[in-house]
């Protein structure tokens, strides 16, 4: 760990020493980037998921660092798509000075993101957790849509940042209670004062932990997000540069899934089989599903009545996915667990390369208006053929890398409540619809005639050099989710056994 945390911060130090107006940046970043991917791997490699205790712990300004199964193949993550977000650079902006903040963003972000997944203190968690979002507004309101005006980029950064915010008092709340009922915030102290509390049988202290649940819980519902809370997301995704975008789908919003992971489900691990847990699953678990369900069902059917900025299609899909692992993290069933922890990774690289896409259309014609689009196959055939590729993946077709994912979800829905089971069956029907719709009316159909006077269109480029490559690793990590899945599922097994 101290190796990963010691390259990427002389990778933020060498940045920095490099003149502003230099384009020497994003390449000495790139490698920098792959070392960091190759230390990475090697952790993983030496990582021994047969023990399910936390490893390669160190102590930092006194708090501790370890991963677990989950928490480091989320930082593999991290390290697969920061090559790919360095490349992206050179497409966001041409000054040289405007890149080097922009790599300056994302170095912070991942330097914090690792802290993150790695914090075995819940104050530590919230810290990391509430400094990822000052780059992150940065990278929205500084460096998002930027064929358009100022105003609507800050006003999704704006509301990004105060939404979070809304989730972080109530994650904050719960810790001053937690320290000041035990005077600790140490993940692993916690669970075993809880486990004390639970013994003894105190119903006001047990009342206090419920209390402590809901307020831990509705931080990570805003932040997954959840309905009536989701409305941050697609304006955010709307105008966020495209990698603001992939960070946000990829990465920021697996925050949450983790929280829920590391502390909804394992800090209340004695909960298991106690007067507690029935407590909260019979009361809380019910208000859960519902607005799970509310979330999947609206989200599915705003994009059929008449949306037509793509990167908000694309982003409600992103609700419907992350809402759908709700079922399985409350399953309290191993098959559940396993699709709902699988959905977050093939979500990441599917989701990417769909905002990918989207910008790489918005970069040659600036502009994110559907009925603007038609006929793109006859003339970006290469293009036409990713779109469909992970359109594809994103609505969970059979074969396809997040069908396995939301099948483990459903079929664990199954042993609670078959009518829970149909609903999200018809939710993804529905989903589907709009998703092939969407797929047709931009590739199939008679060229637009718009795109024939657009100066951009002059030559009808299909991907360029960079564009393919940059592809290339989420083609290649979902083609591996959907053929070989079990080279994840391996991983996550051991770890979710811990929260049945």
């Amino acid at each position: 760990m101290i190796n990963i945390l010691g390259i990427m911060c002389v990778s933020f130090f060498i940045n920095n020493i490099i003149p502003g107006k230099s384009n020497k940046n994003r390449t000495i970043n790139l490698i920098f980037s792959i070392l960091t991917l190759y230390v990475i791997l090697g952790e993983l490699l030496k990582f021994n998921f047969n023990n399910n205790e936390y490893q390669e712990r160190i102590e930092i300004l006194g708090y501790t660092l370890g991963f677990d199964g989950i928490g480091i193949s989320l930082i593999a993550l991290m390290g697969v798509l920061d090559p790919i977000l360095i490349m992206l650079i050179k497409g966001e902006r041409e000054e040289g000075i405007e890149r080097k903040r922009i790599i300056n963003y994302i170095q912070i972000i991942k330097i914090l993101i690792i802290i993150l997944f790695a914090a075995l203190d819940l104050f530590l968690f919230f810290i990391t957790f509430e400094l990822i979002l000052i780059p992150m507004f940065l990278l929205i309101s500084r460096y998002g849509s930027q064929y358009q005006y100022f105003l609507p980029r800050l006003e999704a950064g704006i509301r990004f940042f105060l939404y979070t915010m809304i989730g972080s008092i109530l994650m904050f709340l719960g810790i001053i209670i937690m320290y000041i009922k035990y005077g600790t915030t140490s993940n692993e102290l916690l669970n075993i004062k809880i486990s004390e509390t639970l013994l003894i049988g105190d119903t006001n202290n047990i009342l206090i932990l419920q209390v402590v649940w809901i307020l831990l819980f509705f931080s990570f519902l805003i932040k997954i997000p959840m309905f009536p809370f989701h409305t941050w997301l697609p304006l955010a995704h709307s105008d966020a540069p495209t990698i603001g975008s992939i960070i946000l789908a990829a990465l920021l919003l697996k925050l949450a899934s983790f929280g829920i992971l590391r502390y909804s489900l394992y800090l209340y691990e004695p909960f298991n089989g106690s007067i507690l847990e029935d407590s909260v699953y019979s009361i809380f678990l019910p208000i859960i599903y519902i607005l799970a369900l509310i979330s999947i069902i609206y989200c599915s059917f705003i994009p059929l009545r008449g949306l037509y900025d793509f990167k908000k299609i694309i982003a409600y899909s992103s609700v419907i996915h992350m809402n759908f692992s709700i079922f399985g993290f409350f399953s309290k069933d191993l098959v559940g667990l396993i699709g709902a922890s699988f959905l977050m990774f093939t979500h990441a690289f599917i989701s990417s390369a769909l905002f990918l896409l989207i910008g790489i259309l918005y970069k040659r014609y600036h502009s994110r208006f559907l009925p603007y689009y038609q006929g793109l196959s006859i003339t970006m055939p290469l293009f036409a053929f990713f779109f469909l590729f992970f359109s594809f993946a994103n609505i969970s077709l059979p074969f396809c890398a997040s069908f396995l994912a939301e099948f483990f979800i459903l079929v664990s829905s199954l042993h609670s409540n078959l009518f829970i089971s149909i609903l999200l069956v018809f939710s993804l029907i529905v989903s589907s619809a709009f998703m092939i719709w969407f797929a047709n009316r931009l590739l199939f159909g008679t060229f637009s005639p718009y795109l024939l006077f657009s100066k951009e269109s002059i030559g009808f480029k299909d991907l360029t050099y960079t564009e393919f490559l940059t592809l290339i690793p989420f083609f290649v990590f979902t083609f591996v989710f959907t053929f070989f899945p079990q080279s994840v599922v391996s991983i996550l097994t051991l770890p979710v056994l811990y929260f049945i």
